[in-house]
Protein backbone atom coordinates (compact mmCIF):
# COMPACT_ATOMS: atom_id res chain seq x y z
CA UNK A 1 0.00 0.00 0.00
CA UNK A 2 2.85 2.37 0.83
CA UNK A 3 4.43 1.81 -2.60
CA UNK A 4 1.12 2.65 -4.26
CA UNK A 5 0.89 5.92 -2.34
CA UNK A 6 4.44 6.85 -3.31
CA UNK A 7 3.70 6.05 -6.95
CA UNK A 8 0.58 8.22 -6.90
CA UNK A 9 2.49 11.11 -5.35
CA UNK A 10 5.29 10.78 -7.91
CA UNK A 11 2.81 10.61 -10.79
CA UNK A 12 0.99 13.66 -9.47
CA UNK A 13 4.28 15.58 -9.30
CA UNK A 14 5.08 14.64 -12.89
CA UNK A 15 1.65 15.71 -14.12
CA UNK A 16 1.93 19.05 -12.30
CA UNK A 17 5.41 19.59 -13.72
CA UNK A 18 4.07 19.04 -17.23
CA UNK A 19 1.04 21.28 -16.71
CA UNK A 20 3.05 24.12 -15.19
CA UNK A 21 6.14 23.72 -17.37
CA UNK A 22 7.62 26.92 -18.77
CA UNK A 23 6.20 28.15 -22.03
CA UNK A 24 7.72 27.01 -25.30
CA UNK A 25 8.59 30.64 -25.96
CA UNK A 26 12.33 31.05 -26.34
CA UNK A 27 13.98 33.84 -24.36
CA UNK A 28 15.92 35.21 -27.32
CA UNK A 29 14.37 36.90 -30.32
CA UNK A 30 10.74 37.35 -29.22
CA UNK A 31 9.96 39.05 -32.56
CA UNK A 32 10.92 35.92 -34.50
CA UNK A 33 8.82 33.83 -32.13
CA UNK A 34 5.81 36.14 -32.61
CA UNK A 35 6.21 35.88 -36.39
CA UNK A 36 6.31 32.10 -36.05
CA UNK A 37 3.10 32.13 -34.01
CA UNK A 38 1.40 34.48 -36.46
CA UNK A 39 2.23 32.15 -39.36
CA UNK A 40 0.83 29.22 -37.37
CA UNK A 41 -2.29 31.29 -36.65
CA UNK A 42 -2.77 32.09 -40.33
CA UNK A 43 -2.36 28.43 -41.25
CA UNK A 44 -4.86 27.36 -38.57
CA UNK A 45 -7.45 29.82 -39.92
CA UNK A 46 -6.86 28.65 -43.51
CA UNK A 47 -7.44 25.07 -42.35
CA UNK A 48 -10.53 26.19 -40.41
CA UNK A 49 -8.98 24.94 -37.17
CA UNK A 50 -10.59 27.67 -35.12
CA UNK A 51 -9.84 26.21 -31.70
CA UNK A 52 -6.11 26.23 -32.45
CA UNK A 53 -6.44 29.69 -34.01
CA UNK A 54 -8.03 31.03 -30.80
CA UNK A 55 -5.30 29.47 -28.68
CA UNK A 56 -2.61 31.01 -30.85
CA UNK A 57 -4.36 34.40 -30.91
CA UNK A 58 -4.53 34.43 -27.12
CA UNK A 59 -0.88 33.43 -26.83
CA UNK A 60 0.18 36.19 -29.25
CA UNK A 61 -1.84 38.77 -27.35
CA UNK A 62 -0.39 37.62 -24.06
CA UNK A 63 3.17 37.98 -25.34
CA UNK A 64 2.49 41.38 -26.85
CA UNK A 65 1.04 42.68 -23.56
CA UNK A 66 4.08 41.49 -21.58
Amino acid sequence: MQNTSKAIIMLSAIVLAIIYAPSEQPKAEPTAYLEHLQKKLQKAVEQENYEEACRLRDKINSIQRA
